[in-house]
């Protein structure tokens, strides 16, 4: 893949590389490219856990789910 960024853009990664704080261009935009991926993946999955928070049907299976645990706390225990 290549890409054209905007010549203030591509001083400022020159300039993160010289610094020392990244290992070359190509590696510090993979680095923040994973990182904006990861925020993005973050907000889809805090929005569905919104969603499920809403869901009428999931809280109840949810606290079916945690009744049946609460009966194995005690497991192992003398």
């Amino acid at each position: 893949m290549s890409f054209q960024l905007r010549t203030s853009v591509a001083e400022a990664i020159r300039t993160v590389v010289n610094a020392g704080e990244a290992p070359n261009a190509s590696g510090f935009v993979e680095e923040v490219v994973r990182e904006r991926l990861r925020e993005r993946r973050r907000k889809r999955v805090y929005a569905a856990y919104g969603e499920a928070s809403e869901d009428p049907l999931f809280i109840a299976e949810m606290a079916r789910t945690d009744d049946v645990f609460d009966t194995t706390i005690g497991d192992g225990l003398p």
